[in-house]
């Protein structure tokens, strides 16, 4: 039996006349005879304890929902807008067990008994299928002390195709087939739940808890019995340890290694109900060696188990270089407090054994350095998975091009508003001019040198000492802040983006204002954490609406109204505690206004940008928001907010990074983006007295080629 929803194409030509109860008339005999129930766009029908929901959005988009009867299906997500789906005519046949949805562009065809739903053009061919026998899974779990569902879905693997998108990462790879991201957001990780494929579609996952695609196996160290001393001997690597460099280091020891684990707590957890191999305790690196300058090189060999690939994976700090069969496959070098994973995949037979040579050289303090692998086998499917969900909900946007997927994504999650001309010029930002004077010799060097230059940029410390969140200026070193302005306005035709951060000092009348409205994070708090410098903070709920209008009236008393252009939106991760993992993240921002910490995980940045933007356009409606902000999320850009990819370590293999996470990003449908030229944190032997004449000239050519890059990018800025 086949219907065509003829309200729906009333309504296309401007008439709304209908309604639900004219529709439904119209169609009783059908839901009375079908398994199906329809309606208004679209149809649902129950799947074992479940009901799944497919529903029309556009010609171009489907939604699929899956929960437990009830209030799931009435959701309001705050990651779509409130039109981003609109009456569409669309058909609807049931027959042989199945029920099919059609568009002018798509359909969508679900096996009744198992609900698997099938993504087809109108030429029949399939785009994206869910798992055979159903591809949604719903595991109960207590996350947070919520009851709550890991939800996810696993869909058909297509031969030849390629994934992008996902947001912004540190792994250096464009194509994510067969591959696997943790989407969680850090300083230098951007999460965008938003995949693109290269048949033409696009997936929306709509969840704002932890999420991972590809496989749910968590990484775990190498055991002693796969490595291999350098003298063949099972149980571990040789590590030769070097007080110094490694050329001229004097040698303190040389033992066996069972494992590669030092440093840091464990740094990445395991999914409920997937099984992990135990962890072991982290020992300090050599009690004979003295902190500072140090270098520890592993030599051995590593064995294989089951045939198949291999993510060989690192957690480091420091600088770091990896050899497998005697060829580089990792090298680089990360800021001791911004600790990341390197990896590796190597195709391997069963049971043989590989050469492998770590080198590491550890520049101040104790360190961080894992080794760790993923072994095979690895599942078929496609799987996005999240940690906190009430039920599946995700969108399937057809281009065919790409360019249309991403305009469809941001039919869904809203349009990214035009930026002020000058935001698309050089900027110029450092940490940090000291005092006002600073960004105005600047200034004048760039017009003196007929360097064309549109913004400056003022970082972080330009408040009272202890004043962290106060959004005041120091007077000693700002003595004028509207003439400073104006000068940067008027002698230099140039603007002022300044940092600011949703963070609070205890000492701050902000502070207070927020605290006695209730609109502020306690854990850090009730702990205390103290920041890198020494003071006990936390962050506002961005999620809060009260506490979003009360965070822009500060901002606008404080530096809005002295005539501040533009904003960098600092830390919105939010870097509550600077221990890089899922667990500090959510324990630290829980309660929030719309749910635990855990579910809310990833998209702080959407309140915090929401805050800025409405507040302003409220204000000042003449004038456009621009907003650089150091996360990004799926709906960000409706925020007038762009990315930059954070606190990046100046080596080349950053540099590497930056190509496949800036064109992931916009193919994630995040236009705005850009990153640190030349990278934040710079290595010793570049940064520290009397550098070698060599190393100078490869800093120098580093800076060049990121420059160069960078003016293929939306936004030029160095810093």
């Amino acid at each position: 039996m086949t219907l065509r929803s003829k309200g729906f194409a009333r309504a296309r030509h401007g008439r709304t006349w209908f309604g639900c109860a004219a529709l439904l008339l119209v169609i009783a005999p059908f839901a009375a005879a079908q398994p199906t129930e329809r309606l208004a766009d679209g149809f649902a029908l129950a799947v074992g304890d479940s009901r799944l929901e497919v529903r029309v959005c556009r010609d171009e988009i489907i939604r699929v929902m899956f929960a437990p009867p009830g209030k799931f299906f009435a959701r309001q997500s705050i990651v779509t807008v409130p039109d981003a789906c609109r009456p569409t005519p669309f058909d609807v046949a049931v027959r042989n067990g199945m029920a099919t949805l059609t568009t002018k562009k798509l359909t969508a065809r679900v096996v009744i008994a198992s609900g698997a739903v099938t993504f087809l053009d109108r030429q029949g061919r399939t785009l994206l299928a869910e798992k055979k026998g159903g591809g949604k899974t719903l595991s109960a779990a207590k996350v947070m002390d919520e009851d709550t569902f890991h939800v996810r879905t696993e869909f058909e693997p297509t031969l030849g195709e390629a994934f992008y998108g996902l947001g912004a990462h540190q792994n250096g790879l464009m194509n994510y087939a067969g591959r696997d991201v943790d989407m969680y957001q850090l300083n230098t990780v951007d999460v965008v739940p938003f995949l693109t494929s290269s048949r033409g579609y696009g997936v929306l996952w709509d969840n704002t808890s932890h999420t991972r695609f590809g496989d749910l196996q968590t990484p775990v160290h190498v055991p002693s019995t796969h490595l291999y001393d350098a003298e063949h001997r099972p149980g571990g690597l040789t590590g030769t340890y070097r007080q110094g460099d490694c050329q001229t280091g004097t040698v303190v020891d040389t033992r066996v290694d069972a494992q590669i684990a030092f440093g840091a707590a464990e740094d990445r957890p395991t999914v409920s109900a997937v099984h992990s191999a135990p962890q072991m305790t982290n020992p300090q690196i050599n009690p004979k060696l003295s902190r500072g300058a140090a270098c520890i090189t592993w030599e051995g060999e590593i064995e294989s188990e089951a045939a198949g690939d291999y993510d060989l994976m690192t957690f480091a700090n420091d600088g770091l270089h990896v050899w497998l069969d005697g060829q580089s496959v990792i090298e680089n070098w990360k800021q001791g407090w911004l600790t990341w994973w390197d990896e590796v995949r190597v195709t391997w037979r069963a049971g043989t054994r590989h050469s492998i040579r770590i080198e590491w050289r550890r520049e101040e303090g104790e360190g961080t350095l894992r080794l760790k692998w993923k072994t095979p086998p690895r599942p078929r499917y496609t799987s996005l998975w999240s940690e906190v969900g009430d039920g599946i909900d995700y969108y399937f946007v057809y281009g065919p091009d790409l360019d249309d997927v991403v305009a469809g994504y941001r039919e869904i999650t809203g349009r990214a508003p035009m930026v002020p001309r000058w935001a698309l010029g050089l900027w110029q930002s450092r940490d940090l001019y000291r005092k006002a004077q600073d960004s105005l010799d600047a200034l004048a060097q760039f017009r003196e040198r007929k360097i064309p230059i549109d913004t400056i940029v003022q970082d972080w410390q330009y408040w009272p000492e202890g004043q962290w969140g106060s959004h005041a200026f120091d007077l000693a070193r700002y003595p004028d802040p509207k003439g400073w302005i104006a000068q940067i306005h008027d002698r230099f035709k140039a603007r002022l983006m300044i940092s600011v951060w949703p963070k609070f000092y205890p000492a701050t009348d902000n502070f207070r204002a927020m605290q006695e409205k209730g609109y502020l994070y306690p854990e850090t708090l009730k702990r205390p954490t103290r920041d890198w410098l020494g003071n006990v903070h936390t962050f506002y709920d961005a999620f809060n609406p009260g506490a979003r209008q009360l965070f822009w009236k500060q901002m606008n008393e404080g530096l809005f109204s002295e005539g501040v252009d533009a904003w960098w939106m600092d830390a919105t991760e939010p870097e509550m505690i600077n221990e890089g993992t899922p667990e500090s993240l959510k324990a630290t921002m829980n309660p929030t206004f719309l749910g635990s910490g855990a579910r809310m995980a990833n998209a702080y940045v959407l309140g915090s940008s929401q805050a800025v933007y409405e507040g302003q356009r409220a204000t000042d409606p003449d004038k456009r928001v621009f907003i650089l902000t150091r996360s990004a999320f799926a709906g960000s850009q409706r925020y007038a907010a762009a990315t930059w990819s954070g606190d990046v370590s100046a080596d080349w293999d950053s540099l590497h990074k930056q190509i496949s996470a800036g064109l992931n990003m916009a193919i994630s449908g995040v236009p705005w983006w850009t990153s640190d030229v030349g990278g934040y944190t710079v290595p010793v032997r570049w940064s520290g007295p009397n550098p070698k004449a060599a190393d100078v000239e490869e800093w120098r050519e580093l800076v060049t080629r990121w420059f160069q890059f960078s003016t293929f990018c939306p936004l030029l800025r160095v810093h």
